[in-house]
Protein backbone atom coordinates (compact mmCIF):
# COMPACT_ATOMS: atom_id res chain seq x y z
CA UNK A 1 0.00 0.00 0.00
CA UNK A 2 1.57 3.56 -0.88
CA UNK A 3 1.76 5.77 1.74
CA UNK A 4 -1.72 8.49 1.79
CA UNK A 5 -1.29 11.87 0.66
CA UNK A 6 -2.26 13.68 3.73
CA UNK A 7 1.44 11.17 5.55
CA UNK A 8 3.24 13.07 2.06
CA UNK A 9 1.91 16.17 3.33
CA UNK A 10 2.76 15.92 6.77
CA UNK A 11 6.68 14.27 5.48
CA UNK A 12 6.97 16.34 2.79
CA UNK A 13 5.88 20.04 3.72
CA UNK A 14 4.37 20.61 7.75
CA UNK A 15 7.78 19.01 9.34
CA UNK A 16 9.91 20.72 7.66
CA UNK A 17 8.11 23.83 8.53
CA UNK A 18 7.61 23.39 11.85
CA UNK A 19 11.54 22.62 12.54
CA UNK A 20 11.88 25.76 10.19
CA UNK A 21 9.78 27.78 12.43
CA UNK A 22 11.44 26.54 15.34
CA UNK A 23 14.79 27.54 13.95
CA UNK A 24 13.80 30.97 13.30
CA UNK A 25 12.19 31.75 16.34
CA UNK A 26 15.27 30.69 18.00
CA UNK A 27 17.32 32.75 15.99
CA UNK A 28 15.50 35.86 16.82
CA UNK A 29 15.25 35.24 20.34
CA UNK A 30 18.62 34.51 20.22
CA UNK A 31 20.16 36.37 17.79
CA UNK A 32 21.69 33.78 16.68
CA UNK A 33 21.84 30.17 15.37
CA UNK A 34 20.64 28.21 18.35
CA UNK A 35 22.24 25.63 20.41
CA UNK A 36 20.47 22.69 22.05
CA UNK A 37 21.07 24.60 25.12
CA UNK A 38 19.84 28.01 23.57
CA UNK A 39 16.14 25.96 23.18
CA UNK A 40 15.81 24.52 25.85
CA UNK A 41 16.13 28.09 28.25
CA UNK A 42 15.10 30.73 25.63
CA UNK A 43 12.80 29.23 22.85
CA UNK A 44 11.25 25.96 24.32
CA UNK A 45 7.88 27.32 24.15
CA UNK A 46 7.88 28.24 20.60
CA UNK A 47 9.38 24.90 19.54
CA UNK A 48 6.04 23.22 21.76
CA UNK A 49 3.84 25.95 19.62
CA UNK A 50 5.48 24.52 16.12
CA UNK A 51 4.80 20.69 16.98
CA UNK A 52 1.66 21.03 18.53
CA UNK A 53 0.14 23.08 15.59
CA UNK A 54 1.37 20.55 13.19
CA UNK A 55 -0.43 17.89 14.90
CA UNK A 56 -3.46 20.15 15.66
CA UNK A 57 -3.80 20.92 11.88
CA UNK A 58 -4.90 17.71 11.52
CA UNK A 59 -7.92 18.17 14.14
CA UNK A 60 -9.07 21.44 12.17
CA UNK A 61 -12.17 20.44 10.49
CA UNK A 62 -11.99 20.34 6.55
CA UNK A 63 -14.81 22.88 5.80
CA UNK A 64 -13.04 25.32 7.90
CA UNK A 65 -9.42 24.32 5.73
CA UNK A 66 -11.41 24.98 2.99
CA UNK A 67 -12.51 28.29 4.07
CA UNK A 68 -8.81 29.60 4.80
CA UNK A 69 -7.92 28.37 1.47
CA UNK A 70 -10.84 30.19 -1.21
CA UNK A 71 -12.35 32.53 1.56
CA UNK A 72 -15.79 31.67 0.36
CA UNK A 73 -18.52 30.53 3.20
CA UNK A 74 -19.97 27.99 1.18
CA UNK A 75 -19.58 26.43 -2.62
CA UNK A 76 -15.55 26.97 -2.17
CA UNK A 77 -14.31 23.96 -3.71
CA UNK A 78 -14.01 24.34 -7.77
CA UNK A 79 -16.10 21.05 -8.28
CA UNK A 80 -18.85 22.99 -6.93
CA UNK A 81 -18.70 25.05 -10.21
CA UNK A 82 -17.34 22.18 -12.30
CA UNK A 83 -19.91 22.37 -15.31
CA UNK A 84 -20.99 25.53 -15.16
CA UNK A 85 -18.06 27.53 -15.21
CA UNK A 86 -14.74 25.11 -15.12
CA UNK A 87 -15.53 22.92 -18.13
CA UNK A 88 -16.76 25.86 -20.36
CA UNK A 89 -13.49 27.62 -19.82
CA UNK A 90 -11.09 24.40 -20.80
CA UNK A 91 -10.68 24.13 -24.65
CA UNK A 92 -10.10 20.56 -24.56
CA UNK A 93 -13.09 19.28 -22.11
CA UNK A 94 -16.59 18.73 -24.88
CA UNK A 95 -19.57 19.37 -23.31
CA UNK A 96 -21.02 16.36 -25.27
CA UNK A 97 -19.27 13.91 -23.83
CA UNK A 98 -20.19 14.83 -20.27
CA UNK A 99 -23.73 12.99 -19.71
CA UNK A 100 -26.32 15.41 -18.55
CA UNK A 101 -24.04 18.11 -18.88
CA UNK A 102 -26.74 21.13 -19.35
CA UNK A 103 -29.02 19.94 -16.14
CA UNK A 104 -25.33 19.97 -13.93
CA UNK A 105 -24.69 23.27 -15.39
CA UNK A 106 -27.68 24.65 -14.30
CA UNK A 107 -27.74 23.06 -11.00
CA UNK A 108 -26.87 24.38 -7.86
CA UNK A 109 -23.26 24.31 -6.40
CA UNK A 110 -23.88 21.45 -3.68
CA UNK A 111 -25.19 18.79 -7.18
CA UNK A 112 -22.05 19.82 -9.54
CA UNK A 113 -19.77 19.26 -6.85
CA UNK A 114 -21.50 16.04 -5.84
CA UNK A 115 -21.19 15.13 -9.33
CA UNK A 116 -17.93 15.94 -10.12
CA UNK A 117 -16.62 13.85 -6.87
CA UNK A 118 -18.36 10.90 -9.01
CA UNK A 119 -16.22 11.43 -11.97
CA UNK A 120 -13.42 11.71 -9.93
CA UNK A 121 -13.58 8.54 -8.18
CA UNK A 122 -12.90 7.03 -11.14
CA UNK A 123 -9.26 8.51 -11.83
CA UNK A 124 -8.39 9.45 -8.16
CA UNK A 125 -5.24 6.46 -8.85
CA UNK A 126 -4.48 7.88 -12.47
CA UNK A 127 -0.88 9.98 -11.97
CA UNK A 128 -1.79 13.31 -13.01
CA UNK A 129 -5.10 13.49 -10.80
CA UNK A 130 -3.09 11.62 -8.05
CA UNK A 131 -0.33 14.42 -8.38
CA UNK A 132 -2.91 17.27 -8.08
CA UNK A 133 -4.76 15.64 -5.06
CA UNK A 134 -1.48 15.60 -3.38
CA UNK A 135 -0.80 19.04 -4.00
CA UNK A 136 -3.75 20.14 -2.52
CA UNK A 137 -4.04 18.41 0.55
CA UNK A 138 -0.18 19.60 0.95
CA UNK A 139 -0.90 22.94 0.18
CA UNK A 140 -4.21 22.90 2.31
CA UNK A 141 -2.36 21.91 5.25
CA UNK A 142 0.10 24.01 5.13
CA UNK A 143 -2.24 26.97 5.01
CA UNK A 144 -3.71 25.70 8.45
CA UNK A 145 -0.51 24.84 10.12
CA UNK A 146 0.46 28.81 9.23
CA UNK A 147 -3.13 30.18 10.49
CA UNK A 148 -2.93 28.23 13.81
CA UNK A 149 0.32 30.18 13.94
CA UNK A 150 -0.04 33.57 12.94
CA UNK A 151 -2.96 33.05 15.77
CA UNK A 152 -0.70 31.84 18.46
CA UNK A 153 2.46 33.17 17.78
CA UNK A 154 2.38 36.73 19.52
CA UNK A 155 0.44 35.47 22.76
CA UNK A 156 3.55 33.06 23.48
CA UNK A 157 6.33 35.19 23.05
CA UNK A 158 4.07 37.58 25.53
CA UNK A 159 4.62 35.01 28.22
CA UNK A 160 8.55 34.89 27.68
CA UNK A 161 11.17 37.24 30.43
CA UNK A 162 12.98 37.93 27.44
CA UNK A 163 13.29 41.91 25.64
CA UNK A 164 13.21 40.33 22.36
CA UNK A 165 10.39 38.06 22.40
CA UNK A 166 7.65 40.30 21.52
CA UNK A 167 9.33 41.67 18.18
CA UNK A 168 10.18 37.25 17.58
CA UNK A 169 6.29 37.06 18.33
CA UNK A 170 5.00 39.93 15.72
CA UNK A 171 7.97 38.62 12.86
CA UNK A 172 6.37 35.54 13.42
CA UNK A 173 3.17 36.15 13.59
CA UNK A 174 3.11 38.52 10.34
CA UNK A 175 5.44 35.76 8.48
CA UNK A 176 2.94 33.12 8.69
CA UNK A 177 0.29 35.13 7.52
CA UNK A 178 2.54 36.30 4.71
CA UNK A 179 3.39 33.17 3.31
CA UNK A 180 -0.71 31.58 4.17
CA UNK A 181 -1.43 34.28 1.40
CA UNK A 182 0.74 32.22 -0.54
CA UNK A 183 0.06 28.65 0.05
CA UNK A 184 -3.65 29.27 -0.11
CA UNK A 185 -3.11 31.17 -3.47
CA UNK A 186 -1.27 27.32 -4.32
CA UNK A 187 -3.80 25.06 -2.81
CA UNK A 188 -6.69 26.46 -4.90
CA UNK A 189 -4.44 26.55 -8.55
CA UNK A 190 -3.72 23.16 -7.25
CA UNK A 191 -7.40 22.12 -6.51
CA UNK A 192 -8.65 23.92 -10.10
CA UNK A 193 -6.03 21.67 -12.13
CA UNK A 194 -6.50 18.91 -10.12
CA UNK A 195 -10.97 19.88 -11.20
CA UNK A 196 -9.82 20.63 -14.61
CA UNK A 197 -7.58 17.40 -15.28
CA UNK A 198 -11.00 14.82 -13.34
CA UNK A 199 -12.70 16.60 -16.31
CA UNK A 200 -10.51 16.50 -19.29
CA UNK A 201 -10.01 12.54 -18.74
CA UNK A 202 -13.62 12.13 -18.49
CA UNK A 203 -13.89 13.89 -21.61
CA UNK A 204 -11.25 11.77 -23.15
CA UNK A 205 -12.78 8.76 -22.30
CA UNK A 206 -16.15 9.25 -23.42
CA UNK A 207 -14.28 10.33 -27.04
Amino acid sequence: MGVSHKTQAVLQFLVPSALLYIGVAAFLINQKWPSWVDLQENSLGFAVVGLAAMLVQDLVPKPLKEFLVFWKISNRLPGCRAFSEVAQSVAGIEDSKIANFQELSASGGHTQQTAFYGLYDGFRNHPSVSHHSQRYIAWRDLTSFLALLSVVSLPVAATFDHPRAIVAGLVLTGSSLLILLMTSLAARNAAMSLTKQVLILHSLKGA
